[in-house]
């Protein structure tokens, strides 16, 4: 996966974050929409919005649950 797409939460700004989550690892997923890339909690992403980030970086996941 591209480096670009991964991160830190509050890495860049702590105050855009709450405290409890500070630290934890993210995302950029696309919100679509005009949305444009959301940071996203590493936690809260669904199996399937990591396969379609990594696409030919990694087979399919599997036995995981969520998604």
């Amino acid at each position: 996966m591209p480096d670009n797409y991964k991160g830190h939460a509050g890495s860049l700004n702590p105050l855009a974050w709450p405290a409890e989550h500070r630290g934890k690892r993210t995302l950029l997923i696309h919100g679509g929409g005009g949305a444009g890339n959301i940071p996203t909690l590493l936690e809260d992403v669904a199996d399937k919005q990591i396969e379609a980030l990594l696409g030919d970086y990694h087979p399919p996941l599997r036995g995981h649950g969520s998604g």
